[in-house]
């Protein structure tokens, strides 16, 4: 009886301690940044076999359509923090009987929905599923369980309409809502349509209320059209009902210097991810618009944060055997990397789809075989069977002999047994007496606290004369020389950096900037009233040189009129920062003037953080220049917005200076016509040279509306 009732007792404590440590996980994966990690080797993938799955595109199939290595299947994202229980699409089905999916968005969402399909139908192959697809729909049931997986084209979200003009993309308008309705789970996306130019621009033109739009920063179009959808979500869903996905930025692996390999020229031939967790190129400008987006929302959304992850896998893409002999490096093989975003997707608030669903293959008959079986055994018992995923654990009970002193952390089981009185509690004496060593310090503290006087000074700061310490020096046991108080300092988000004050022509200009609408999308102004006190912040000055930018591109005849002299000055002095756009428009400025690289970087104060020493800029010519660029070089010379390092000479200021106020004047000028310009000069005898084949001018002329007074032109300083 008593070898019995001692055996329920133990298998009750096995029990106990499997809940106890699966509801510990759960609680850890819900504190854990899942989107952090690497990609490490598994033999146990891929979940399920390409070559068996009739849901894949013909140019994602990349084993049937001929990719000889394999590697690319075997890897499986791990968080930093935390474990991911294995994918069980039975179970998921189970879960969600009864409703319905929905994938929203471009090709990249589509991968995701062909993805999930695949593991879905290989956990159960014997379902009578139903498939339908169409250009711009596929739907995927499972009668069984009555569940549905749909996929919706719609890579904007927000309308694309042909009318007279030509494409029209109305950031503001959502047409296609009615299809989003009543479905359980939403999972929308979209970003890459929105990088495109040239020829591969989907639209002519953005539209905003009943305003076109030519030309429109592509991220800032992004910004408001992501808006439009949040406020539609934000109206219409609700969350008790409908959950909400977005699906974060993929990564394109175009460029191997974006991963510190300058001679691959793409993703062609790669056969492993990148190593660790961490990405060498930069970080997408659309990531920040989602998060900001998502951030002021009052609905809850999730984000699949899969930019990290996806980064990593330079390997995981169709490349050169995608079908129609494109080198795909942006969509990823089915199987492959997207697995992994339904593997992400399974665990991230989705309801009843948490480790704690695994108690449920509990069978308490065949608990009590194998609680039985590791009683007689000293091998760990392996509880992969009914967990789903890699688990171990001991029925012996464990010893303060088999606990390694070289690790830091006691395993949670061993905190359990010693918690019942299994095992004797280990004393840390070390931790111990640095309790003890802290006790007697604060004690100490405390008695000569009764002893501190405290007055005001004249300005009503609390002074303490009496000695004290910081908290850390307790743990470093420092020696306090003095002590004086000081008012406290809210904390807060805001930017604390102090800057200077605009400089009275640049305050002219931004004045200007506001006045022709270029502020009208900022956050920051009144629209009745400016006031130039708000541009004290680095959002702020950040906008200035957006709305710079536009308004250059709006003004380029102006360009022309401009002084070559204090131009190539400004050229010659080098680049105002080592942002890649700052960089690539100085550069610009200076392959206009034929100055060589290696004269402007090897003087340069940047160039130990510089990554593009010495480099020739691929894009603009020698016969024209863009003020917008001119204008991103000098408007950050004019805020001072540069490295502590590199300090601006009185000349460059000047120079920076006069350029300002001749854009200013001469974009208030309403006679910028060039035959006009060239009479006047003709009758007055001055020299004027011709327009090249590009329509620049290469000669002098005089400026209008500038008292008449002649200066040089923008040309090509060669000598």
């Amino acid at each position: 009886m008593s070898t019995k009732k001692n055996t329920k007792i133990y298998l009750f404590v096995v029990f106990l301690h499997l809940l106890i440590v699966l509801s510990y996980e759960e609680q850890q994966l819900k504190s854990c940044n899942v989107f952090e990690g690497s990609w490490i080797f598994d033999e146990s993938y891929p979940i399920y076999d390409s070559l068996k799955c009739p849901f894949i595109n013909q140019g994602l199939n990349c084993i049937k359509n001929g990719r000889k290595d394999k590697f690319y299947l075997k890897y499986r994202w791990q968080p930093t923090d935390c474990d991911l229980p294995k994918f069980n699409g039975e179970n998921l089905l189970k879960n969600f009987r009864g409703k319905n999916f929905m994938f929203v968005g471009d090709s990249l969402s589509s991968n995701q929905w062909q993805s999930l399909a695949c593991m879905l139908h290989a956990a159960v192959p014997k379902s009578n599923y139903t498939f339908d697809s169409t250009k711009e729909r596929s739907v995927l049931s499972f009668p069984e369980f009555k569940f549905t997986v749909t996929f919706l084209k719609d890579g904007f979200l927000v309308d694309l309409v042909v009318e007279k003009v030509g494409r029209v993309l109305k950031l503001d308008t959502l047409s296609q809502t009615e299809l989003w309705k009543g479905v359980d789970v939403l999972i929308f996306n979209s970003y890459h349509w929105w990088i495109h130019t040239g020829r591969q621009q989907a639209w002519d033109y953005f539209q905003v209320g009943d305003k076109l739009y030519k030309e429109m920063d592509h991220m800032a179009a992004y910004k408001i059209a992501l808006t439009t959808w949040a406020k539609w979500i934000d109206s219409n869903i609700n969350p008790a009902v409908t959950k909400v996905f977005f699906q974060g930025i993929s990564a394109v692996h175009a460029r191997g210097k974006d991963w510190n390999e300058p001679q691959v020229k793409d993703c062609s031939g790669q056969t492993k991810p990148i190593e660790g967790s961490t990405y060498p190129g930069e970080r997408y400008r659309g990531e920040a618009v989602v998060k900001s987006v998502l951030s002021n929302m009052t609905k809850p959304v999730n984000l699949l944060d899969i930019t990290l992850l996806t980064q990593l896998r330079k390997d995981g893409h169709p490349s050169r055997i995608a079908s129609g002999g494109l080198n795909d490096c942006s969509h990823w093989c089915v199987a492959g990397v997207p697995d992994a975003w339904n593997e992400l997707f399974s665990v991230t608030k989705l309801p009843k789809s948490s480790p704690m669903i695994y108690l449920r293959k509990f069978n308490s008959w065949r608990f009590l075989t194998i609680a039985s079986t590791c009683l007689n055994s000293s091998t760990p018992y392996q509880f992969s069977s009914f967990l789903g995923r890699p688990f171990s654990f001991s029925a012996q009970i464990q010893t303060e002999s088999t606990i390694s002193d070289s690790v830091a952390k006691k395993p949670l089981g061993v905190f359990f047994q010693e918690a019942v009185g299994l095992l004797e509690k280990s004393e840390n004496k070390e931790l111990k007496g640095k309790l003890e060593k802290l006790e007697e310090e604060v004690r100490v503290l405390l008695e000569m606290r009764k002893n501190v006087k405290e007055t005001r000074n004249g300005d009503g700061v609390l002074e303490n004369k009496g000695k004290s310490k910081k908290l850390h020096e307790l743990f470093m046991n420092e020696e306090v020389k003095s002590v004086k108080s000081i008012k406290s300092i809210p904390l807060s988000m805001e930017d604390h950096t102090v800057y200077k004050e605009l400089s009275p022509d640049m305050a002219m200009f931004v004045t200007h900037l506001y006045n022709e609408g270029y502020f009208k999308y900022s956050n920051f102004l009144s629209r009745k009233k400016f006031d130039i006190t708000c541009f004290e912040n680095s959002y702020a000055r950040n906008f200035i040189t957006y709305a710079a930018k536009q308004f250059g591109r709006d003004h380029q005849e102006i360009v022309k009129w401009l002084s070559g002299s204090d131009l190539k000055k400004v050229a010659l002095f080098g680049c105002p920062s080592i942002a890649k756009q700052n960089v690539l428009s100085a550069k610009r400025l200076r392959k206009y003037f034929r100055i060589q690289e290696d004269n402007v970087c090897s003087k340069c104060a940047l160039k130990a953080s510089c990554k593009f020493v010495n480099q020739n800029v691929r894009k603009g010519d020698r016969t024209n220049l863009h003020l917008a660029a001119v204008l991103r070089v000098i408007i950050l010379y004019a805020l001072e917005s540069v490295p502590p390092q590199l300090v601006i000479p009185d000349e460059i200021k000047a120079s920076v200076s006069r350029l300002l106020m001749d854009i200013l004047k001469l974009s208030q000028t309403s006679q910028l016509v060039v035959p006009m310009v060239m009479n006047q000069h003709a009758n007055m005898g001055s020299r004027v040279e011709s327009l090249d084949n590009n329509g620049t001018f290469v000669g002098r002329v005089a400026r209008i509306g500038m008292n008449q007074r002649s200066s040089t032109a923008v040309d090509k300083q060669n000598q």
